[in-house]
Formats: structure tokens, C-alpha cells, sequence
């Protein structure tokens, strides 16, 4: 990805060119792009700046993680675990479903290590 990001910001120097490039990480999008357009399920949900995007959009993932039954002991026990690993993050829970906020810079260090102990 690195040598093709190379490739696209030297094309993208040429005057009178436009790029469009489809991309699932926002991060590539937003070191190679002036605009971006967020589409989903092909129908356009935001366009603008990077700066722009993030300021209305905010920054990071939503997790949302369905325990295997809504039995109180075992959302409690994943809440628990969600919790170890992102523990100034606000959660919300409803039957059965735990709703996470994980900021951008815990998704690189905590999430991997939160969806390794959820998979255990």
C-alpha cells in the first residue's frame, strides 16, 4: 500500500487530475485525499475534508458486541472484559448487547487484545 500511496500522491501533482480511489481505511483516505465521500450500501452518507469529516463525525469505532445469551452473569463477564480493556470508554448495555466507543488511538493497541480475550 505504501509504494501504491507513493504512485497516487504523484499523479494527484499533475495539474488538471483527478483521482478517485476506493478505499476501507479511513487513515488512507485521509493521507491521499483533499475530499472523501462515505458511501454506504451505494448511496452517499457524507462528503468533505478529512478535518471536516472527523469534526462531524467524530473519530474511532463503534463496537458493539451481542453476548451468547442475556443472562445477567455472562453480559456482566463480557462488560467485564470490554471494560479491562477500555476502561474510560462509555459503554452502554441493552439486552444482551454491549455498545462500545473505542477511540482512534485505542484501536491499535487495546481492540486487538479485547477481541482475543471476547474470542477465549
Amino acid at each position: 500500500r505504501h509504494s501504491i500511496g507513493g504512485a497516487i500522491r504523484k499523479q494527484a501533482a499533475a495539474a488538471g487530475r483527478v483521482i478517485m480511489l476506493s478505499t476501507h481505511f479511513l487513515e488512507e483516505a485521509e493521507e491521499l485525499s483533499q475530499h472523501i465521500a462515505i458511501l454506504c450500501r451505494g448511496r452517499l452518507k457524507a462528503s468533505g475534508s478529512p478535518t471536516f469529516l472527523k469534526s462531524r463525525l467524530g473519530v474511532g469505532y463503534d463496537l458493539a458486541v451481542t453476548a451468547a445469551s442475556s443472562d445477567r452473569a455472562v453480559v456482566g463477564a463480557v462488560e467485564a472484559i470490554v471494560r479491562q480493556h477500555l476502561p474510560d470508554a462509555p459503554i452502554d448495555t441493552a439486552a444482551g448487547e454491549i455498545k462500545v466507543a473505542v477511540g482512534r488511538d485505542a484501536v491499535a493497541t487495546a481492540l486487538p487484545h479485547l477481541l482475543a480475550d471476547l474470542e477465549a
